[in-house]
């Protein structure tokens, strides 16, 4: 309750307008701002999500995608159009590189963004600002000294941990390293961020995190290297005689129980896997039970494979 009460005495001495809800409401519930319920059937589930990741990697990116998840929901019940975000251009850089160590290069536009709009949002427009994006965490260090601002510091799993337990970690000891004898380190990055970001109007959005998937890949990219070099793994040199296409079709009848068709909880999760980004789904996969996922990630699968099973009833009918 500490924490709670700096919050609202530090929104109070402003005068600004606040709402505080819990983290885990935010996550699982379509009511969180209504509500006045005992949450711990949601920190169960958040904390099971969390104890099953086995890599500090994969915990503070599924940390961050749940945020965002979350604020997005917030802004949407608020019915906000626009949320502004208090990254610097020295956090910018750390997240630019650590994604794309991640996998999320597709996503560099969205990640870094001074206004970024929230296409996969069905139900309003929400517009996602950085406002001080352009400004080194010095600068702003130093305004708020000489101006006496007040501000809180809160705490995640990347705190007093070692350097070498996370790439954002290792990416943040580089970044930093690097600034020390080269001063122009952070704004080189974060430019040259901005002049590869693509500028494509996606038409798949991840499950998870609501970014751009990559769809329509060549056979030679490395996305699709990275899935054959699973396949050889997994197969061994019977890999090496077939095609993507035949390894994806030889591993799902091999998953078949003596010829039948019934599904497992792993099929549950490849069929996920397919609306997920390269990163998500390695987050996914690293899960051992997705029933502590957020229902709404849960019932948009649904929604999405009974689609896909209807189309394969009435594609022999269409025209």
């Amino acid at each position: 309750m500490d924490q709670v009460n700096k919050i609202k005495k530090l929104f109070e001495k402003y005068g600004l307008t606040y709402h505080i809800v819990k983290f885990a409401a935010a996550v699982y519930s379509d009511n969180c701002l209504n509500e006045d319920i005992n949450v711990d059937q949601y920190n169960d589930k958040l904390q099971n999500i969390f104890n099953n990741l086995s890599d500090l990697t994969l915990k503070e990116d599924m940390l961050m995608k749940l945020r965002k998840r979350a604020i997005t929901k917030l802004a949407d019940l608020l019915k906000c159009t626009r949320m502004m975000t208090a990254e610097n251009e020295h956090k910018l850089s750390i997240r630019l590189l650590s994604n794309v160590a991640l996998g999320r290069g597709s996503q560099i536009s969205l990640d870094i963004g001074l206004a970024v709009n929230n296409k996969n949002n069905d139900k309003t427009s929400l517009v996602t600002i950085r406002p001080m994006r352009n400004l080194s965490a010095k600068e702003i260090s130093y305004y708020a000294l000489f101006n006496k601002l007040d501000d809180f510091l809160h705490s995640n799993f990347l705190t007093a941990t070692s350097e070498d337990e996370s790439i954002q970690k290792t990416t943040e000891r580089f970044i930093n390293d690097l600034q020390v004898n080269f001063p122009s380190t952070v704004s080189t990055i974060f430019r040259t961020g901005e002049k590869i970001s693509e500028k494509t109007s996606a038409i798949a959005y991840c499950l998870l995190c609501q970014g751009v998937m990559d769809v329509d890949m060549s056979p030679s990219s490395a996305m699709e290297a990275t899935k054959y070099s699973k396949y050889v793994s997994l197969m061994g040199v019977k890999a090496l005689k077939l095609s993507l296409k035949e390894l994806k079709n030889e591993e799902t009848n091999e998953k078949k129980c003596n010829g039948c068709k019934c599904r497992n909880k792993q099929d549950l999760k490849e069929e996920i896997v397919e609306s997920l980004c390269y990163a998500c789904a390695h987050i996914i996969q690293d899960l051992e039970s997705l029933d502590d996922l957020p229902e709404e990630i849960l019932n948009k699968e649904k929604d999405r494979l009974q689609f896909k099973k209807m189309e394969e009833q009435i594609k022999d009918f269409l025209l």
